[in-house]
């Protein structure tokens, strides 16, 4: 009899026990995606569709540049002495160049602009083209021994052909280039070596650098000046075009 009524007992405990239940908002959880992971992926569509849009923008140039004013560009006085110069001595048009030999904008001019605006505009006797050094030392530490570099070339008469590798070949800027172009282009290396020794090189580069600083408010690279208007950044050729035409008119 004693037995009976334990399980009596047990069975009347166990008959009290409620399954366990899952909590509602615990049940919508597993049920429903985690709201982390729903917002990853509406950022995700998000990040999507506006890479899409920006390419979609590049591409057809619907955030072109407004077109140039030519009217509203003051003029410069800026100076030409002994600096490197092609085209014309008497051309109508002078166009000056501030650059960096490590600058990338600078660079891109010299591929993209530069092969028409020289073809069309400087060995057609239109446009005088002078380069003068604007050496950003605070961004390129070696810019000023490239600037002194290409300029003792020039006294070798290879001044352009130093100019034109060092944008071309602009990641390979250093001694080693230096010996092959000297090699090619038949320089005297020991010349060379003692004029890069020298100060008046680097005393040049900086002299440009204030000079344009100085007379055309010059803050960075590349900036040009056409007949004393100003063009900064690496322009397109058209850009050009429409400025040298305009001054040709005058």
């Amino acid at each position: 009899m004693a037995k009976k009524t334990a399980k009596k007992k047990t069975a009347k405990k166990l008959a009290k026990i409620e399954p366990k239940k899952v909590p509602v908002e615990q049940a919508k959880q597993e049920e429903d995606p985690q709201p982390s992971e729903w917002k990853e992926n509406v950022i995700a569509v998000l990040v999507v569709a506006i890479v899409i849009l920006a390419m979609l923008a590049y591409f057809n140039g619907w955030f072109a540049p407004e077109e140039i004013k030519l009217d509203e560009i003051p003029r410069h006085e800026v100076r030409i002495n002994d600096d490197p110069m092609l085209g014309n001595d008497s051309a109508r048009v002078t166009i000056i160049e501030f650059s960096d030999f490590f600058c990338t904008a600078c660079k891109q001019f010299h591929e993209q602009a530069w092969p028409r605006l020289k073809a069309n505009y400087i060995d057609t006797g239109k446009v005088r083209f002078v380069y003068r050094d604007f050496p950003l030392e605070s961004l390129h530490e070696q810019t000023f021994k490239a600037s002194g570099t290409v300029t003792c070339a020039g006294k070798q008469d290879a001044y352009w052909e130093f100019h034109n590798a060092f944008y071309e070949r602009q990641d390979e800027i250093g001694e080693e280039l230096i010996v092959e172009l000297v090699t090619t282009h038949g320089l005297d290396q020991e010349v060379l070596d003692t004029c890069r020794a020298e100060e008046w090189p680097y005393k040049e580069a900086q002299f440009d650098f204030e000079d344009g600083k100085r007379s055309g408010g010059v803050s960075g690279t590349p900036t040009f000046f056409i007949n004393g208007r100003k063009l900064v950044g690496n322009q397109d050729y058209e850009d050009f075009a429409t400025m040298i035409e305009e001054e040709l008119q005058q």
